[in-house]
Parts: C-alpha cells; structure tokens; sequence
C-alpha cells in the first residue's frame, strides 16, 4: 500500500530540512523564509528554526515580493530536476556549489 505523504509529513520535513541547513551554517544569520499563509506551520518553523543560537531573526515574507526568495525557488528547481533528469544543464552550472545536507 502506498502511503500519503501528507501535509503534516511535508511540514515535519521541511523544517527538519532547515533544521540540517542552520545547524551546517557556523555564522550568525538573518532567516527570511516564503510565507505559506498557513499561521500555525509559519509559527513552527519561526519558534523551532528560531531556537537555534546562530539565527538572529527569523520571519516570513511573501515571495512576490522579495527577489532573494524568487532566486531560490528557482535554485531549488534546478536542483530537484537534476535529479529527475541528468542531463539538466542549468544544474551543471551550479552543481559544484550544492552542499548535500
């Protein structure tokens, strides 16, 4: 039997996957995440990403309207269509700056 991945199971790793991030970043930083308008799933990334000593600020921001967000969305598609299809050129331009987390 197939299991579901709910939205439960996507938000548990989601921010077990920004958990791994942070925890691999030593520096201090400034988190600005894509706002879901999901208030209760915002909250748990803020308070459990927030809990760690290197995140000075953490909030939610609209990605219409922050670039930075947009430039990641579009990283993170290269990177999840380079696994769909090897000849994906765009990550051959990236892919000796990916860290595996």
């Amino acid at each position: 039997k197939e299991e579901r991945f709910t939205q439960e199971m996507k938000e548990r790793v989601y921010i077990n996957l920004l958990n791994n991030i942070i925890s691999s970043i030593h520096e201090d930083i400034h988190i600005v995440f894509d706002s879901f308008n999901k208030s209760d799933f915002e909250y748990n990334i803020v308070h459990s990403i927030g809990s760690h000593k290197n995140v000075l600020s953490i909030e939610p921001k609209n990605s219409y309207d922050e670039a930075g967000i947009q430039f990641v969305d579009n990283l993170c598609s290269v990177i999840r269509l380079s696994y769909l299809d090897s000849k994906n050129n765009y990550y051959q331009i990236i892919k000796t700056k990916v860290v595996h987390v």
